[in-house]
């Protein structure tokens, strides 16, 4: 591990060494270079850490991508100096680059380099600060239009100050004893740093004590107060990575909420939040490299502007959020962006497949459409039961009184008797058979309309997150525009630019764009709630989904490429409308329905008819046994104690009062409505098939034409809002540019989704759907279509 020198020297006055600095500084007049020289930059840098690395990393591409055409420019290794964190070094860094003539311009990185050259009053070379903490606490001389007005001295500076994110730790979580940690080597450059704490603490109606970073982890762990509910990362900037890791796990450990003034960076390692973005490197090295192109060109950087708008956006860690049991309110959620998000995701992941074949085994609609079936199949078995032997064995037991008892009969008698009847034709019978084993196809039908509905149901509801997710993602990419263009706003107003007019606009346009934000977020919950009420699971478990696959999943059928490109035409897509109507036509479970219905009424009009002149034939027969007799007249009776008997018997209902001629009359009514009842939804399914089709058509053209749509005003919107940063543009032209890239995108995104969507309601109106049809059926169904495209003229 790299050790970092942290010992400064602050025994040796500082405006001493800046004496020394006068004794060499003389002015000089900025010059334009000639193309032909080869230019030098000398580059200062308080540490060789990540950040700095960064940095120059950025500035050396660049340099060469803006410079590299115009001038023979380098930045070589050879003209880097690092300071370690001391004021010796890093003046006496500066002092060699200005009296090395091969160095033409000095770029300076870091917080105390920066902050001790920034009070010099004389620059023989041309020289670019970067780093400053805050510029206001730490009274960087500038000129009222934000100017360093200083020959040959410019600053990058950083819009971001300190009161703004002790400000949005605080609406992240409203500290009462916060703990701030703050570089030591960079306290006597924020002279001004705990009375403005204390201030800013007072007003919050909470405390607030400072901890300095010495070089020694160990011992600064140990100083956090017993009291402390939330930690500021201040300014750590000579820390090395491995004790800035130990430090945020300790506090991740005593689950303390922190924030870090560096943002993103620390965000990642486990800081709770922050709100700079990394994005600025490459923001710092392009402005870095347009002030060298300025230099080149014969300008005073005095006369360059400082002020720089980094973009912020607060950034949570969800992964810390859930290691020390913390809740963002919803506003936060709503502003913020969350990382680490895919760490903390459930273990349930569901896909369009898996969430429809859940619900076909759990659904309870779909359970009752089953006991339904099961009691139909019964109904079926009672039916047949009347038409099979039926077999009775009975015993009795008779008592009679001694007067009449005698050669006859005893005075007690037992008798068993074994009877057996079948029945050998009987039209009623016949036919309720019949009428339910077609009641029974009916009742499956309407059970495989339930699976049908309910796939549709959940697939769209599967869809429904997936575009709410979409939804959300573009609301929360919105509001940070919105954000962005606020802080443009307000550091135009700063720097004079423009009035408070457009801030406040854009502040009404931020809190449309959190109401926005917030209303997505409670859409994509509700669609979470509606799918697992469909899944019969508990409605607040939490899950993630898998987008769908285009080609993969939905469209193995009717959006494979061999069927797409068989509708390149009109009359092509004519023909395909066709097949699947005649396809419909016998498949989809309303009509197959409709069909046993009829079926049944023509079976019972069919019996009623035959009731006058078919008779009812059955055959009967029995055998009885005396088992016993005793008391009187037991001993004189000789009769055969068996006997038997066989009968066959026909009987016709003539005349029933009326009552089989009504029902012959209602069996034709009946007959005659369910026929025109098949016609007319025979119709309707046919007109919703060939309208979901064009439909879907129109969708298929809209998923190509929504994404060209989204990007060409996306394309005007990033045109329009570098001319409002500018100042070319109004305030009403960036907002209507972002309104359009915002009904673009969401246009774009959903018209994905309605497609899928569109896919499923086809399959609907078919009767079938691919995603849970076995795969000979859909290669038969493919055959089929191919087979009717053939016959085609």
């Amino acid at each position: 591990m790299a050790r970092v020198n942290s010992k400064c020297l602050w025994t040796i006055p500082v405006f001493y060494l800046f004496i020394v600095f006068f004794l060499f500084a003389t002015p000089a007049l900025s010059q334009g270079f000639d193309a032909s020289e080869s230019i030098q930059i000398g580059i200062l840098l308080d540490s060789n850490n990540s950040a700095n690395k960064n940095f120059v990393d950025h500035l050396k591409v660049e340099v060469e991508s803006l410079l590299g055409n115009q001038f023979s420019i380098s930045l070589p290794n050879s003209k880097q100096f690092i300071a370690n964190w001391s004021v010796e070094d890093s003046l006496s860094g500066y002092q060699s680059l200005l009296q090395d003539p091969e160095v033409d311009i000095v770029v300076v990185a870091g917080s105390l380099s920066a902050a001790l050259l920034a009070q010099k009053k004389e620059f023989i070379k041309p020289t670019i600060l970067f780093g400053l903490l805050d510029y206001e606490l730490q009274q960087i001389p500038l000129t009222k239009d934000k100017k360093s007005g200083v020959h040959n001295l410019t600053y990058i500076l950083e819009s971001h100050k300190f009161r703004d994110e002790f400000e949005s730790f605080h609406s992240v979580f409203p500290f009462q004893n916060l703990t701030v940690i703050v570089d030591k080597n960079l306290t006597p450059l924020v002279p001004n740093l705990e009375t403005l704490l204390t201030t800013l603490a007072t007003l919050k109606e909470s405390k607030s004590k400072i901890l300095y970073y010495d070089g020694d982890i160990s011992s600064l762990i140990n100083q956090f107060p017993n009291n402390t509910d939330a930690v500021f990362f201040g300014g750590l900037c000579s820390i090395t990575t491995e004790q800035k890791q130990m430090l945020i796990d300790h506090i991740r450990l005593l689950k303390l909420p922190s924030y870090s003034y560096q943002g993103v960076t620390d965000v990642k390692l486990g800081v709770l939040a922050g709100s700079i973005l990394e994005s600025n490197w490459q923001k710092t090295g392009r402005r870095t490299a347009l002030n060298i192109e300025r230099i080149l060109n014969g300008e005073d950087p005095a006369e360059f502007m400082t002020l720089m708008d980094f973009s912020r956006r607060l950034t949570l860690n969800m992964r810390t959020a859930q290691k020390i049991d913390f809740s963002p309110n919803w506003q936060t959620l709503a502003q913020s962006e969350q990382i680490a998000i895919e760490q903390i995701k459930s273990t349930r992941s569901v896909t369009l497949e898996s969430a429809i074949q859940e619900a076909l085994q759990v659904n309870l609609g779909l359970d009752i459409g089953r006991q339904s079936v099961e009691s139909a199949i019964e109904t079926v078995a009672q039916a047949r039961a009347a038409m099979l032997p039926s077999v009775q064995l009975s015993t009795s037991v008779t008592q009679i009184d001694e007067e009449h008892a005698g050669l006859a009969q005893a005075e007690r008698t037992m008798n068993g008797s074994l009877g057996v009847a079948q029945l050998l034709y009987s039209e009623p019978v016949w036919a309720n058979l019949a009428v339910q084993k077609f009641n029974l196809k009916s009742t499956q039908e309407g059970y495989r309309e339930t699976i049908l509905d309910t796939v549709l149901l959940v697939g769209n509801q599967f869809l429904g997150i997936l575009q709410a997710q979409a939804n959300e993602q573009i609301s929360r990419n919105n509001l940070a525009l919105v954000r962005k263009n606020y802080e443009v706003a307000e550091y135009r107003r700063r720097v004079g630019y423009a009035g408070g007019t457009d801030v406040y606009r854009l502040e009404s346009e931020l809190a449309t764009a959190t109401s926005q934000l917030l209303a997505a977020q409670s859409t994509l919950w509700q669609t979470k709630i509606d799918l697992n009420n469909s899944l019969h699971r508990p409605l607040s478990e939490k899950f993630s989904v898998e987008d769908v696959d285009l080609d993969r999943n939905l469209l193995r059928r009717y959006g494979g490429a061999k069927i797409h490109a068989s509708v390149q035409s009109p009359n092509a897509l004519k023909q395909l409308t066709q097949f699947l109507v005649l396809e419909s036509l016998n498949t989809v479970p309303e009509l197959e329905q409709l069909r046993q219905s009829i079926a049944s009424q023509e079976r019972v009009l069919t019996s009623n008819q035959r009731r006058r002149w078919l008779p009812d034939l059955s055959l009967n027969g029995s055998i009885n046994e005396v088992l016993d007799r005793e008391g009187v007249g037991a001993d004189s009776i000789s009769a055969d104690d068996t006997s038997w008997n066989l009968s066959a018997q026909a009987s016709w209902s003539l005349f029933e009062g009326g009552a089989i001629s009504s029902e012959v009359r209602q069996a034709k009514i009946e007959s005659r409505k369910l026929r025109q009842q098949f016609q007319e939804s025979s119709r309707a399914i046919e007109g919703q098939l060939r309208k979901s089709v064009l439909e879907l058509r129109a969708l298929s053209a809209d998923l190509k034409l929504s994404r060209i749509a989204a990007e060409a005003a996306a394309k005007n919107y990033k045109l329009v809002q570098d001319a409002y940063e500018q100042g070319a543009t109004s305030i009403t032209s960036l907002l209507d540019a972002q309104n359009s890239a915002l009904s673009a995108e969401q246009s774009a995104a959903n018209s994905v989704y309605n497609y899928y969507s569109g896919v499923l309601q086809v399959e609907r109106s078919l009767g079938s759907f691919s995603v849970i049809s076995p795969l000979p059926e859909q290669q038969a169904f493919f055959a089929r279509f191919q087979e009717f495209m053939a016959a085609q003229p």
